[in-house]
């Protein structure tokens, strides 16, 4: 059995195994850090000259910016929204940043996330990889 394999099937599972035996912190939905992460990415994105040549990131970016995310929290976030705890992703092959959104919407929430990705990924997927 794989490692993930082994702490996802711990009864009772819960984040903290993942956390190395903390405790999972408070959060405020939307987590704080989650979107000053976002801030700092959509950023680095939109000012990196080699993510200019990529459509999609230059897309990922424009979508990360400060004013969208509030309109999206403003529109999509209950008040009493509690993070569900952790989020495993394998995103699709062909569509290549799509991991940066699963991944921040889900951090976004406040959950651990971990996402399955490709050993031989492509140059776009490499620098979003590095600015993340």
């Amino acid at each position: 059995m794989t490692v993930l394999t082994n702490i996802l099937t711990q009864e009772p599972f819960s984040p903290e195994v993942l956390l190395g035996g903390r405790a999972s912190p408070a959060y405020n939905l939307p987590c704080p850090q989650a979107l000053s992460f976002g801030y700092a990415l959509s950023t680095l994105i939109l000012e990196n000259k080699a993510a200019r040549s990529y459509p999609s990131l230059q897309t990922l970016g424009f979508w990360l910016r400060p004013a969208n995310l509030k309109q999206m929290i403003d529109d999509h976030f209950a008040e009493d929204a509690l993070p569900s705890g952790i989020v495993f992703q394998i995103p699709p092959r062909n569509v290549d940043v799509l991991f940066g959104y699963n991944a921040l919407l889900s951090l976004l929430c406040g959950n651990i996330t971990i996402a399955r990705l490709w050993h031989d990924m492509n140059e776009e997927q490499n620098l979003l990889i590095k600015l993340m």
